[in-house]
């Protein structure tokens, strides 16, 4: 790469910025790069002393600007800023939509007018024309509803209650989420959006005793406050005042538009329940006499940046025409709504308002909006496509900085700074552990990068900071070369890569390890079964550390290094009869040769399976192209790493010549749709036809909403066969499927008839296989020979899950939940009115739905009657299979719409609704549901960025089955977003593998474990496809230094014992550090014990791929010991040893003996990792 620093021509006009607005009020900009132009705005605010006012053109580039402007502010505050940016978002719904709006933007919203109605201002804030139009509080409003509690206070109960009530915080048995409030006795808990951290008041009597900030993860203080600011947290407040202005407004607009006076009532009822139900949000212009835009709370030195102003400007006026077009909509529906204008402001109103601030107009477009001679300033600045080029020539981020570094040492004389930003923890040490191999001692900072006094070159250190950053520039003017993590590591940063990723069964093992409780059956890969007795905490030669400690038979006992913990797994299987065996006896070693014996006696019906499924033929779809691309290109959300690696899986198998067999399992609402989506159009764009199997009518029909929003666009047919269709245009969509007119067709079981044929079927989709019946499974299996199929589930049945295992069908695992995704609370109760009444009652007062299930038909009139009794103030609806088609039609499409908020259904639900304003589910006798069904039933909540409560109700006075109380216990503890997976091997280890291949091995996986078994056939299964299995290389490492995870810094034993499993499991540096990076986002900043214990990982990840067995370092010398085949090119090694002149020595039994200075002694973790990086590049 060779750059020439002048090729770009940099201008940087900020004094003549600044000039323009003092004199013209207005400016016009233009940047080289986003990035540049935010750094400038930053400048400029600081120069001037004023706040801005970013205006986006869309939510997303509001969001976009918002983690770029993050590196250019400190969070400091004065008397008039505070250095901080805020995002004041327009909401993804409209009052006309008749639904709640989205708890995480009303927050944002809420904070940013908080924020500027404190005294100081914030420093930038970001909204989009659409934002400035939705009329809201006023200032004076905000300020009045505001609290500030601070030690000393005297507040009852029953004042704390009224006010966080009345400003929309909801009350939780414990608090967790921003917007929640506890009160037990005289301790109460509020998380307030003001403070970074929820607050914990302890009071004497009604006095305010001490203020302490807490984890909402572990419950333990952070530090002491002084104060705790609140605030509503929902534009609606609920003050008696309020409710009566609402009151009295709605019955005068019920009567000028002769709405449904018994409607008008239900809607008065709910108000004075103070509930926060869906669709209050349209009646927001009742509550108050006078509403405002968001101009109306800036001060009047803000300085308005309007972005891309003809473009914002268009999306306003569509915006307004939008509203317009759906108050007539809701009008013709006999919809009780307000008129527009009592919402927003309009388009030009807006526009024609920010003219009274000073205002700087910024985008490409602005040169074709300007008058002639209007001055147009360019700040520009080279940008940073080279190292984006050279990120993708190179591919490794080891090489990208090794072809760097002669670029960055040219670079110290243009720039006083070189600054990296980079997105995550791991890509900051990643980053530093590289640099400093080329003897760079880089700074680790916390932002602001500030721009506005520029530090001449030549640069002293490299700095480092932790930022979101999309891209970076080069800048002499500013003396400063920035480097994003986009720019360095790509757009998927942080995302493991495939062939570092963890194995199935990795993850398997990691999940089960979390769950070692003391007294647990473990699996030594070398000694057998013992039992787990815990951490505990040793002095070796002086150095203390942690050990796992491992019972076996008799008083045998093992400590092993925490860094060895690859070597053991959780036993999972039947413990019944289970026999702990002796250490260093030989029962061991015998039965691993039994079942390795078994396994092959096996290997002849594998391989017959194998040679079936490569020898069929199938149809190889084209590799994707440019319109499959732009068809990604519109999905709206951010794929995540596991879900972007299942695509990359599907597709590939798709352009294969042999017939595709996968099986994506994910958790509900993990984006396990999107991957057959992607698949279906693969298909389309090749003028192939797709089956989307599905098990129930409702999912069918949530699959057809789903299919058409993103196909359809696109020129693809989507239809579906079901229950709902009437005789005739089944018979349409039929003819058409059989014409080729049809691209998808979705339906039940009604596609596996003789009636139903295609013209040019080549992908089947089947979604949730194991709900289907056996004679309908072995119809699937017969299309499956010679179609593609792709099969998704949240919790595959024990044998399929098995076969997957093995490989006998591809398996792709979606375990990263989507963003902002909440886990589902999981309570296991009697059934108790109280508890009941409670848990629906604090979900319609946050405006949220319920589900009820009892999966009795013959008595669900008995439960309606009786939660009528209970819960009077809810609106309750039946649903079960055995309703008339209509009828039940009728009942979905009335919860769906908010109409009823509780539904009592029978297991109907159980699959495809999707309803993200539903959050609590109660499921009565739970015991009496097996626990793929309970996990289904539960994923029907929390599928918005609300949390979710899910509660299992059983018998008050009948005790459940022994396998019923396991599997309410798995249910209650697997509540973690991505738990499908362990969900399902602990159903394998409850019901047993069951008959694998016609032959039982169940008692074979007991001698063993689960997790050692299914390794064991890997390897079996390995050797039959003719890979040569090498067995791993498990290293000893002994350095006298302390090197584990304290547990002051981790108290949770189940997480320290995941994290050491992850860090032994470590097959690559990069997967190291991605580790150690989300360790220190969740944990905060490690202590020296902790930085040892991954850099003594690191030597052994390096000292496993020399393939070396051992390494010990003394007072005066490094000794590691070399496999006989060891990948070191021998001659390269001689003649090294060579140049050390006797530093270095190799003995005949494969010794390496380094002699150590007494410099090198005192830092032994470098002198190890500098050795073995040197034998590195002796490897080929």
């Amino acid at each position: 790469m060779d750059i020439k620093p002048h090729e770009a021509r940099e201008a940087y006009p900020i004094a003549r910025l600044i000039e323009s607005l003092e004199s013209d009020q207005v400016a016009y900009t233009q940047a080289s790069t986003r990035s540049l132009m935010v750094a400038t705005l930053s400048d400029y605010s600081v120069k001037t002393q004023r706040p801005i006012c970013v205006v986006a053109p869309s939510n997303d580039e509001a969001q976009a600007l918002l983690r770029d402007f993050e590196i250019f502010v400190s969070g400091y505050a004065d008397e008039d800023l505070v250095d901080t940016v805020l995002l004041y978002p327009e909401e993804e719904v409209g009052p006309y939509h008749l639904t709640s709006p989205d708890r995480r933007l009303a927050l944002q919203r809420m904070t940013a007018l908080w924020t500027l109605a404190q005294p100081a201002a914030p420093r930038i804030l970001i909204t989009t024309p659409g934002a400035l139009m939705r009329k809201t509080l006023t200032a004076e409003l905000v300020r009045e509803h505001s609290a500030l509690w601070k030690v000393g206070d005297v507040l009852t109960n029953e004042q704390i209650r009224a006010h966080l009530q009345a400003c929309a915080y909801s009350e939780v048995p414990l608090v967790e989420d921003a917007g929640t409030f506890a009160i037990r006795g005289d301790i109460v808990d509020v998380y307030s959006p003001a403070h970074p951290h929820p607050i914990r008041m302890e009071r004497w009597g009604d006095d305010v005793s001490e203020l302490r900030s807490f984890d909402p993860q572990t419950q333990r203080t952070v530090t002491e406050v002084m104060a705790i600011h609140t605030f509503p947290i929902r534009e609606e407040i609920l003050t008696d005042a309020h409710v009566k202005h609402a009151r009295d407004a709605i019955r005068v607009l019920g009567a000028d538009l002769n709405y449904p006076s018994k409607r008008v009532s239900q809607m008065v009822q709910d108000l004075d329940a103070r509930m926060h139900f869906a669709g209050i949000d349209a009646l927001l212009p009742g509550f108050y006499e006078e509403m405002t835009g968001l101009a109306g709370h800036l001060r009047p030195n803000t300085t308005i940046v309007l972005m891309d102003r003809a473009t914002g400007y268009e999306a306003a006026s569509h915006l307004e025409a939008l509203r317009h077009e759906e108050h007539a909509a809701c009008l013709e529906e006999s919809e009780l709504v307000f008129p527009v204008e009592s919402h927003y402001l309009s388009a030009d109103a807006v526009f024609a308002d920010l003219e009274r601030f000073q205002r700087i107009e910024h985008g490409l477009r602005v040169i074709e909006s300007v008058e002639d001679g209007v001055e147009v300033l360019e700040f520009s600045a080279r940008t940073n496509a080279d190292v984006v080029a050279l990120r993708k020539r190179t591919g490794k981020v080891e090489e990208t900085i090794q072809h760097l570094m002669p670029e960055i040492d040219q670079w110290r004389e243009l720039y006083g700074r070189i600054c990296f930003v980079c997105k995550t923890r791991g890509q900051v040490d990643r980053l530093v552990a590289l640099l400093r191999e080329y003897d760079e001692d880089p700074l680790v900072l916390e932002p602001p990068v500030d721009v506005s006094e520029p530090i001449p070159p030549p640069t002293g250190v490299i700095e480092i900071y932790q930022g979101n950053l999309a891209d970076g520039f080069r800048s002499e003017l500013l003396s400063l070369a920035l480097i994003s993590g986009q720019d360095l590591f790509g757009h998927r940063a942080g995302a493991a890569q495939k062939p570092s990723s963890p194995s199935i069964l990795e993850h398997a093992a990691i999940s089960h390890f979390r769950d070692l409780s003391i007294g647990d059956l473990v699996v030594h890969l070398d000694f057998g079964i013992g039992k787990y007795q815990g951490l505990v905490r040793l002095e070796v030669e002086g150095v203390s550390n942690e050990f796992l400690l491992i019972e076996y038979h008799g008083t045998d006992k093992l400590y092993l290094p925490i860094y060895r913990l690859s070597r053991i797994q959780k036993y999972i299987g039947s413990t019944e009869g289970v026999r702990v065996d002796k250490l260093g006896g030989q029962t061991w070693s015998k039965t691993k040769e039994k079942v390795k014996a078994n396994i092959r006696e096996i290997a002849a019906d594998l391989l017959k399976l194998y040679a079936e499924r490569e020898l069929r033929k199938g149809f190889a779809f084209s590799p994707p192209d440019e319109h499959f691309r732009e068809f990604e290109d519109a999905f709206p959300f951010d794929e995540t790493p596991d879900q972007a690696r299942a695509i990359e899986d599907v597709l590939a198998d798709m352009c294969r010549p042999r017939p595709m067999d996968r099986l994506v399992c994910g958790d509900v609402g993990f984006g396990k749709t999107e991957v057959a989506i992607r698949a279906a159009m693969k298909a389309a764009l090749d003028g192939r036809q797709t089956a989307v199997l599905v098990p129930t009518t409702i999912l069918a029909e949530q699959h057809l909403v789903s299919f058409r929003k993103r196909c359809e666009p696109f020129g693809v047919r989507v239809e579906a066969l079901s229950r709902f269709r009437s005789p005739k245009e089944t018979k349409e969509i039929i003819d058409a499927a059989k014409a080729g007119k049809v691209d998808v067709l979705i339906g039940t079981h009604r596609l596996l008839s003789k009636s139903v044929e295609f013209r040019d079927l080549r992908l089947l989709i089947v979604d949730e296989e194991q709900r289907f019946g056996v004679a309908h499974k072995e119809k699937i299996k017969q299309l499956r020979t010679n179609l593609d199929c792709l099969t998704l589930t949240a919790t595959p049945i024990p044998r399929t899950l098995q076969m997957s295992l093995l490989g006998i069908r591809d398996l792709s695992v979606i375990a990263t939940p989507p963003h902002d995704r909440l886990p589902v609370r999981t309570h296991v109760a009697k059934f108790n009115d109280v508890l009941i009444r409670e848990a629906i009652m604090r979900e319609l007062n946050r405006g949220g739905q319920v589900f009820f299930v009892h999966n009795r038909v013959q008595t669900i009139p008995e439960i309606y009657e009786h939660l009528g009794k209970i819960v009077p103030e809810a609106r309750v609806a039946i649903a079960h299979g055995q309703m008339d088609e209509t009828k039940l039609e009728e009942v979905m499409v009335s919860y769906v719409q908010g109409d009823t908020n509780v539904l009592l259904a029978s297991s109907i639900i159980e699959s495809g609704l999707d309803i993200p304003n539903a959050n609590t589910i109660l499921i009565n006798r739970a015991d009496m549901f097996g626990l793929a069904q309970l996990y289904q039933l539960r994923g029907r909540v929390g599928r918005g960025k609300e949390r979710a409560y899910a509660y299992m109700l059983v018998p008050a006075r009948q005790k459940p089955t022994p396998d019923a109380e396991k599997r309410l216990e798995v249910i209650q503890t697997y509540t973690e977003l991505g738990s499908g997976f362990q969900v399902a091997t602990y159903d394998l280890e409850i019901r047993g593998a069951g008959n694998l291949l016609s032959d039982d091995q169940s008692g074979h996986v007991a001698a063993v474990g689960l997790d050692l078994y299914n390794e064991l056939l890997e390897e079996a299964v390995a050797e039959i496809r003719g890979n040569v299995h090498e067995s791993d290389v498990e290293p000893e490492v002994n350095i006298p230094l302390e090197a584990s995870l304290p547990d002051t810094y981790i108290p949770a034993t189940s997480l320290r014992l995941m994290f050491y499993k992850r860090f032994s499991l470590s097959r690559s540096l990069d997967e190291l550090y991605e580790t150690f990076g989300e360790m220190v986002d969740r944990f905060g900043e490690p202590p020296a014990e902790v930085l040892t214990l991954r850099d003594v990982i690191g030597i052994k990840v390096r000292l496993r791929h020399l393939k070396a067995s051992r390494l010990d370092i003394g007072p005066s010398s490094v000794r590691i010991d070399l496999l006989p085949d060891t990948p070191i090119e021998p001659a390269k090694l001689l003649d090294f040893i060579q140049t050390t002149r006797g530093k270095l020595k190799l003995t005949p039994e494969m010794k390496l003996l380094y002699s150590l200075s007494p410099d090198e002694s005192s830092k032994p973790l470098a002198t190890c990792d500098d050795l073995l990086k040197t034998l590195e590049k002796f490897v080929p």
